[in-house]
């Protein structure tokens, strides 16, 4: 399905007073499938951001901080399926 085609459904799922203020919008950086971004925006205020790459980085300086190493945390994200969406 084009990326038009279900936007047109979600906003047929709105209701009419609301329409027209809100947009979606997603985007894929270079050929990678794990770097992604999606956002909300309301009167072209962006009110939710699904960024993989503000999430892993903020995943895995936490994890450092904890004294794991990338490899551990990596392994862990894909054993969690977290990026299974994405793909």
């Amino acid at each position: 399905m084009k990326w038009s085609q279900l936007i047109s459904r979600i906003r047929d799922l709105l209701a009419e007073s609301v329409r027209d203020r809100i947009d979606f919008g997603i985007t894929r950086y270079g050929r990678s499938k794990d770097a992604s971004r999606g956002w909300i925006t309301i009167d072209k205020v962006e009110v939710l951001n699904l960024s993989t790459i503000e999430y892993n980085y903020e995943w895995y300086g936490r994890h450092r901080e904890e004294g794991w190493d990338y490899g551990d945390g990596w392994k862990e994200l894909n054993d969690a399926n977290v990026f299974a969406a994405y793909h």
